[in-house]
């Protein structure tokens, strides 16, 4: 306000809601407090992204921005498709390899994912779990046995970044439930981005962001609606034929380039700022 600069809120999904669904008090101090400065960003800005489109709608309903909503831009996590992307494998495993990525806990079903893992396995026998996670092994293990899932199954390691490509693209198919509550509709997963670089087809879930859209939209994987094991059932079924079909792979790399790319992303907030640049000029 000072020097009259524009102002850009980047705004990177609902954070105070994320806090009130992981413990604040609806009415306590530090949510109005958070809420309120959510309300000035928005007020304030000369332009706002978020990383979904399913979030724009529900921002345009904000009441304090009837009349006054600031433009906004969608601009996912983005991904360096340099780096992932499919590499040949070392050696062909004789089996299925389903893959897992990166935390088991926080917004992620690590539940839900051992019982998918399970009925997969009833579904092939020849399928091995390929989780690569960092300081939750003990917790993995506890709750793969609570769902039957015997260690034999289970290669579960751990793994630098450099090292993160080689190890995707081992998976012949991804998955991984994120809890499908308010403020998820405003985020998006890296991870997606990752695997779906790797030409990995993933099993996930409907109401986080704009993933189910993108993996149905794109034929590059499986939105689950429940997790019961009815539900499972459908759902391999249709990831066992995605992963079947030799074109997956290509289309799941073109999705990713689509909707992920770095450089695209990059682009985008480079043409914001211009953009902002050249107005506050005139």
């Amino acid at each position: 306000r000072i020097t009259g600069a524009k102002y850009f809120f980047d705004m990177r999904g609902f954070w105070a809601d994320e806090k009130l669904e992981s413990g604040w008090l609806l009415d306590g101090y530090m949510y109005r407090v958070a809420k309120a400065f959510e309300r000035r960003f928005l007020l304030d800005a000369d332009h706002v992204v978020s990383l979904t489109h399913a979030a724009v709608p529900i921002i345009q309903r904000f009441p304090y921005l009837q009349d006054c909503m600031p433009p906004i831009s969608v601009i996912p996590t983005c991904c360096d498709l340099s780096r992932f992307k499919p590499i040949p494998r070392e050696y062909e495993s004789a089996g299925l390899t389903f893959g897992y990525v990166g935390t088991a806990g926080n917004w992620y079903l690590f539940d839900e994912t051992a019982a998918c893992f399970s009925a997969l396995q009833q579904m092939r026998s020849d399928t091995k779990f390929l989780i690569v996670n960092r300081g939750e092994h003990p917790y993995i293990r506890q709750r793969l046995a609570a769902a039957g899932v015997t260690s034999e199954a289970v290669e579960l390691t751990s793994a630098t970044p450099t090292e993160m490509p080689r190890l995707i693209s081992r998976m012949d198919a991804s998955v991984f439930f994120i809890k499908p509550v308010f403020s998820k509709q405003a985020s998006a997963a890296t991870k997606l981005a990752e695997l779906l670089g790797c030409g990995v087809p993933c099993l996930s879930n409907t109401g986080v962001g704009d993933m189910a859209e993108v993996l149905e939209g794109e034929r590059v994987g499986v939105a689950l609606r429940s997790f019961d094991q009815a539900s499972f059932a459908v759902g391999l079924d249709q990831l066992l034929t995605l992963v079947a079909d030799p074109a997956t792979a290509a289309r799941c790399v073109a999705a990713a380039k689509k909707h992920f790319s770095l450089d695209e992303g990059v682009k985008r907030y480079r043409s914001i700022y211009e953009r902002l640049s050249e107005s506050g000029r005139r």
